[in-house]
């Protein structure tokens, strides 16, 4: 009797439970519907997944919607790079599709039976041998490139029309690998050792657009670091993020050549955008570049322990180190050009400003730390140093300061300069 007393308990437990589950199932499942109807596939499809834990399973409704989020979910990613992941829920999304196909036809409204069945009927032939296409990607990851291109071979004389395409990019991504290479290679190759030491940061000569006074000084201490000899180049950028900034034109972007994107630095960015590139830089290298801080920056453009104290970097005349109003036309120019600082860094007081991790305040040098300052706290806008190519000779000062916006702003002139800690 006792026993008789505590199996209904659970099974009215158990029950309970159950039904709470379903219930919230439902509010997830609706959470996934919405978030597929505005298109945030990604989304819609980590609902689908929840779901699927609480039911402990999935049915012909949930199947659909997560076929149908997928799909939609490759076509919105198709230009991006991908990864293992993508190649592993395309196989996954294949086998359901061929499922529902099966198990489902007579239990379904005949216009979801017709538009999975057209994506069989498209996709015929795309799971053939797919473990091939996913170990020759991982084949790919090792450069193995030859017997990569053997998988897929293999795989397309199968009869996957997939792997036939993926055949043929093989060359692509081993000449993609060899540039990036080439690229990060030539970011870490051009990094210059600037010995640190303490110096006068500010000064007292020109006044500031925004501040109207001198810059106060204040002895700074630094330690060392390395920093790169140009600004970074429109080829290095678009290799490591994979796209253009959305501030600049297609048509521009479409004339490049790889001579040209090579000799110019990136401009016309955001400050989330060189956030992000160096993010993703920091991934490819494991290293850990980062911007400069201000009193990095200054430290370096004044030529560091060797400066022989010139207004501008490298000269007292503008024209012998830099790109601004003057010689540039307004446009920016080609780094390297002109005459490097001390340090044998160049381009440091004109032709693309560059941004410094500090946040930018007025007034700040005042109240900074004397032993690597790295400035206030917090903040909505960032220190830049530097001219650009429509900068005055004030402008172009190595003591002029200026701060811009995290609002989703395209600077035209904005440019990126990166250092790394020796330690």
């Amino acid at each position: 009797m006792k026993n008789s007393i505590l199996t209904a308990i659970f099974t009215l437990l158990t029950f309970c439970i159950c039904q709470s589950q379903e219930a919230l199932a439902k509010i997830e499942f609706a959470a996934a519907e919405e978030d597929y109807q505005a298109g945030n596939y990604a989304k819609s499809l980590e609902h689908i997944e929840t779901v699927k834990e609480m039911l402990g399973s999935t049915n012909s409704t949930v199947m659909y919607l997560e076929i149908v989020a997928q799909q939609k979910y490759f076509l919105t990613t198709i230009k991006e790079p991908v990864n293992l992941n993508y190649y592993i829920s395309k196989k996954r999304n294949l086998e359901m599709i061929n499922y529902y196909v099966e198990n489902f036809a007579d239990d379904v409204p005949s216009e979801k039976l017709k538009e999975i069945y057209d994506l069989q009927k498209r996709y015929q032939g795309h799971s053939i041998e797919f473990d091939n296409i996913i170990e020759a990607y991982k084949l790919i990851l090792e450069q193995e490139f030859k017997q990569a291109k053997i998988l897929y071979q293999k795989s397309c004389d199968a009869g996957n029309p997939f792997a036939c395409k993926l055949e043929e990019n093989v060359d692509n991504n081993k000449k993609a690998k060899e540039l990036q290479d080439e690229v990060l290679n030539g970011i870490k190759n051009n990094m210059i050792p600037v010995e640190g030491g303490r110096f006068t940061m500010g000064g007292k000569i020109g006044l500031y657009k925004k501040e109207f006074q001198p810059l106060p000084t204040r002895e700074v201490t630094v330690d060392d670091f390395l920093m790169s000899k140009y600004e970074v180049s429109m080829l290095q950028y678009f290799t490591i993020v994979r796209e253009k900034p959305k501030g600049l034109t297609q048509k521009f972007y479409d004339s490049l050549t790889k001579d040209l994107a090579s000799q110019y630095p990136i401009f016309q960015l955001t400050v989330s955008e060189i956030f992000n590139f160096i993010e993703e830089l920091n991934k490819k290298t494991g290293l850990q570049y980062r911007l400069p801080t201000e009193a990095e920056w200054e430290y370096a453009a004044k030529g560091g322990a060797q400066s022989e104290g010139y207004k501008y970097s490298g000269s007292n005349r503008l024209k012998e180190v830099a790109k601004y109003l003057n010689n540039s036309g307004g446009y920016i120019k080609d780094f390297g050009s002109k005459i490097p600082n001390e340090l044998g860094i160049y381009d440091m007081s004109g032709n693309a400003m560059e941004m410094c991790s500090d946040y930018y305040e007025l007034g700040y040098h005042s109240q900074m730390a004397t032993n690597n300052p790295t400035g206030p706290s917090s903040g909505t806008a960032h220190v830049i140093r530097g001219g650009h190519v429509t900068s005055e000779n004030t402008d172009c000062l190595i003591i002029n300061r200026n701060g811009v916006e995290d609002n989703g702003k395209h600077y035209s002139n904005l440019g990126i300069r990166l250092v790394l800690d020796t330690k």
